[in-house]
């Protein structure tokens, strides 16, 4: 009986000693893998065209204005499925709205957005 006894003590302990040992092995893993969490900008300028980038997707617009061949195209909030296409062509627009249609034009209700394509039609 005692060596039953002794033998499942010798057995638990190793048992033991394998887990801490796994346990160990495992937490060096995790921290190896760990991403930095520093984040180094390089200018004044990076961070603005981040935080101008963070705003823009801030923005609650129901409609989005942009060029597309030639003509101004109207798009859902989600910037790629189309609401109607206009014939407004943007060769006739001021260079600061070309440069705006680039990034695309945002309009958060129908009201300014048809005051907008009205201030430019025919």
């Amino acid at each position: 009986m005692k060596k039953t006894i002794s033998i499942c003590h010798y057995l638990s302990c190793i048992l033991l000693l394998s887990t801490i040992l796994f346990l160990i092995a495992c937490s060096d893993k995790d921290e190896e893998a760990e991403p930095s969490a520093t984040i180094t900008v390089g200018s004044e300028e990076t961070e603005m065209e981040e935080f101008t980038e963070i705003m823009a997707l801030n923005d609650p617009y129901m409609y989005i204005v942009k060029e597309q061949d030639g003509f101004l195209v109207v798009y859902q909030s989600d910037g790629t499925t189309v609401e109607f296409e206009t014939n407004i062509r943007t060769a006739d627009l001021e260079q600061d709205v070309l440069d705006r249609l680039k990034e695309g034009i945002g309009f958060s209700d129908e009201k300014t957005l048809y005051s907008f394509l009205e201030s430019y039609s025919s």
